[in-house]
């Protein structure tokens, strides 16, 4: 993967504002004339956020397919995480208990194993390219001796698919 020669504008992945070695590419930014500062609000609504037009000239295909997804109704915050080599810190994306947030997360290699914790503090591995998890829960992935690459789609579920992640949750619980 050459993306760190490219002119892309690419950013350093922080937690609690302190360097994770994953870089960020980042096909929409935020628009700041709408924002309006809860985070509950802003990742998946589509008024929120613009197309970065740098980024997205070597991407357009990615927000092609994107748009074209059946799974939301809109979408928000895109982002491309490319690693090299470093393991994701365990964190939690935020912590408002009457929230869970609409993404999914696409796996597009098997170089880092990606996890997240339950309750009792398991880990359990992602095995598949494609989840969605409630991103309160303590997450992170392994250190890889070989760089990796995912994208995080923010964005407001169509009813039908939030339906079936709900029903899924449910008989979990």
């Amino acid at each position: 993967m050459s993306f760190m020669n490219s002119s892309l504008e690419i950013e350093n992945f922080k937690l609690n504002h302190r360097d994770t070695g994953v870089h960020k590419i980042q096909l929409t930014r935020r628009n700041n004339l709408t924002y309006c500062g809860d985070e509950r609000y802003i990742r998946g609504k589509s008024k929120y956020w613009s197309i970065c037009n740098e980024n997205v000239n070597y991407f357009s295909e990615t927000i092609s397919l994107i748009n074209n997804f059946s799974l939301f109704l809109e979408t928000g915050r895109i982002l491309i995480l490319y690693s090299t080599k470093h393991e994701t810190p365990e964190h939690v994306d935020h912590s408002y208990s009457d929230f869970l947030q609409e993404f999914i997360w696409i796996r597009l290699d098997n170089n880092k194993r990606f996890y997240v914790k339950d309750f009792l503090g398991v880990k359990h591995f992602v095995e598949c390219s494609c989840v969605w998890f409630d991103s309160r829960s303590l997450h992170g992935t392994e250190n890889s001796i070989f760089p990796s690459l995912s994208i995080r789609i923010d964005g407001i579920f169509e009813s039908s698919f939030r339906e079936v992640i709900y029903k899924y949750i449910q008989t979990k619980l």
